[in-house]
C-alpha cells in the first residue's frame, strides 16, 4: 500500500510568509515609524519639499546678487526681473511654470532684500498658495 503525500500544510505557511512580508512592506511604507512617527512617504515628500525650497534659494540668491552687481556698476536698482542685465527672466518658473515676479524690499530710501513670488497652482497673483521667497542682497 502505497501514501499520497500531499502538501498542504508547505503552501499555507508559504501564503503566511508571503503576507507578513506583504504587511510589513506596507507598514514600511505608509506606517508610522521612527522616532518623529513619519512613515517612509512622509520622508520622500518631506526630501522633495526640501529640494525644492534650496532650489528657490538658490535662485532667490543668483537675482539677489544680479540686482546687487547691477546697482553697484550703475548707481540703480532694476526694478523687475526683465530690467536685470544679461538675465533671462523666463527661466525662474515654478513648478506650474508660472514666472516669478522680482520686488525690491525698500527700508527708506535704500533695498535691503528682493522678494520672489510666483502664483503657484492656481495662476493667480496675492493669495494663500503664492510662492514666496525673501532674499537679502548681498551687498
Amino acid at each position: 500500500m502505497t501514501h499520497a503525500h500531499t502538501r498542504r500544510g508547505g503552501a499555507g505557511i508559504g501564503l503566511l510568509v508571503v503576507l507578513i512580508a506583504v504587511a510589513i512592506g506596507l507598514w514600511l511604507m505608509f506606517g508610522k515609524t521612527g522616532p518623529g512617527g513619519s512613515s517612509y512617504m512622509d520622508k520622500v515628500r518631506d526630501t522633495r519639499e526640501d529640494g525644492e525650497n534650496l532650489a528657490l534659494t538658490m535662485q532667490a540668491r543668483q537675482v539677489a546678487m544680479l540686482v546687487a552687481q547691477q546697482e553697484m556698476a550703475s548707481g540703480r536698482y532694476p526694478e523687475s526681473m526683465d530690467e536685470i542685465e544679461d538675465f533671462d527672466p523666463s527661466t525662474y518658473v515654478d513648478d506650474w511654470d508660472q514666472p516669478f515676479q522680482m520686488t525690491l524690499i525698500r527700508d527708506g530710501r535704500s533695498v535691503d532684500a528682493i522678494e520672489l513670488r510666483s502664483p503657484g497652482s492656481d495662476g493667480v497673483l496675492g493669495n494663500d498658495d503664492d510662492i514666496v521667497h525673501v532674499e537679502r542682497l548681498p551687498l
